[in-house]
């Protein structure tokens, strides 16, 4: 998974949706 170093808090908020989507 590629999570932007520039808004890496957004990255993990994205991650952590991802995980539940999956």
């Amino acid at each position: 998974m590629i999570i932007p170093v520039r808004c890496f808090s957004c990255g993990i908020v994205v991650a952590h949706k991802w995980e539940e989507f999956n």
